[in-house]
């Protein structure tokens, strides 16, 4: 396709970075890593120094359909490149660019596909797992924490959007819903800037499923969804898991309500640990936000069963295995090359 865009005009680059160029032309296209409702990732090699990456695309057309999504890659691609492009467990964004087709995210490139594959290794053993849960649990409060010394708020935690190292190190992504701690989503005050959807049903706060406006967030948003995910990892899925989205809103705004439900009930009765109970019930999933907020939050850490016993300079014992899209990239004999334009990039 002739009408590829390699002008700067049309990219910029973290001033961290060392794949300064910035257009497709620059790259190798290999198999796709993953996809998702608004765009995909796909593997891509950096012609000149080799360095792996994976590159968000997202097909300009879409943008048409959601009208949030521009915000959405600008939110992302601002918070990744100041405020947290020195956080060891954020995913580092190296470029972006665009053309007439496309937005492309250039992304590190992990090699451990996410937390949500991981967690049927935890859960089906918790006892013989009880070091790994406590070494992931206590990466996934630093890194969070992270973010909130930063003022950041991520609002959309889940296991799908914590990558993973291939050996087993935390780097949360997907920030384009993320909010600045006391900031107005434009939204809130420009009607032709619609709103950004923040939350994964099964992990997300009340407070997202009630709307509240972004300026009125505070961190204890993420903070539900921790309790969530360290659910999730003891038990192999969250506490509000339903067949569809709006019933799992139903179930937790029933559980806000009520301080009640069967999830809670069947965790009670667990004797794994009643102190993975006290932290996850008693405080991270606590109805009343500010009753989630610990002080200080660096104290979180104390709280998690095993964390005198884990050492972080270690990798954790149980390590994700191989995402299917590494072994289909050994296998596979041929790269696309990214000067044929957007077309290479598709999947």
């Amino acid at each position: 396709m002739a009408d590829n865009s390699t002008g700067s005009a049309n990219s910029t680059s973290s001033s961290s970075s060392s794949t300064t160029n910035t257009s497709t032309c620059d790259y190798w296209v290999g198999v796709t890593i993953g996809e998702g409702r608004f765009g995909h990732v796909v593997y891509g090699q950096h012609k000149h120094s080799q360095k792996e990456v994976a590159i968000k695309v997202y097909d300009k057309a879409s943008m048409h359909k959601y009208p949030f999504l521009p915000r959405s890659i600008w939110t992302e691609r601002l918070v990744l490149q100041q405020e947290l492009a020195s956080v060891e467990s954020v995913v580092n964004l190296w470029s972006a660019f665009h053309d007439s087709h496309c937005v492309y995210l250039i992304m590190e490139c992990n090699k451990g596909g996410t937390l949500q594959e991981v967690l049927p290794l935890l859960s089906k053993n918790r006892q013989g797992s009880s070091t790994s849960i406590a070494h992931y649990a206590l990466q996934l409060c630093h890194s969070i924490q992270a973010l909130h010394d930063r003022s950041i708020i991520h609002t959309d935690l889940s296991p799908q959007n914590i990558l993973l190292t291939s050996r087993g190190r935390i780097q949360i992504a997907d920030f384009g819903a993320a909010v600045r701690l006391g900031q107005d989503d434009p939204a809130t005050t420009n009607q032709q800037s619609p709103a950004v959807p923040r939350g994964t049903a099964d992990y997300a706060s009340p407070e997202i499923i009630r709307g509240i406006p972004a300026s009125q967030l505070t961190p204890a948003v993420d903070l539900w969804s921790l309790g969530c995910i360290l659910f999730a990892i003891l038990h192999g899925q969250p506490p509000f898991h339903a067949p569809s989205d709006s019933l799992a809103i139903q179930s937790i705004m029933d559980y806000v309500n009520n301080k009640q439900g069967s999830s809670l009930q069947s965790f009670a009765s667990d004797k794994y640990s009643t102190a993975w109970k006290q932290l996850i019930w008693d405080v991270l999933l606590q109805p009343d936000p500010t009753k989630r907020m610990i002080q200080p939050p660096s104290s979180m850490v104390q709280l998690i069963p095993g964390h005198d016993t884990v050492d972080l300079e270690q990798d954790p014992p149980i390590r994700p295995n191989e995402p299917q899209w590494v072994q289909e990239q050994q296998e596979s004999k041929q790269m696309k090359d990214g000067s044929s334009g957007w077309t290479a990039f598709l999947m």
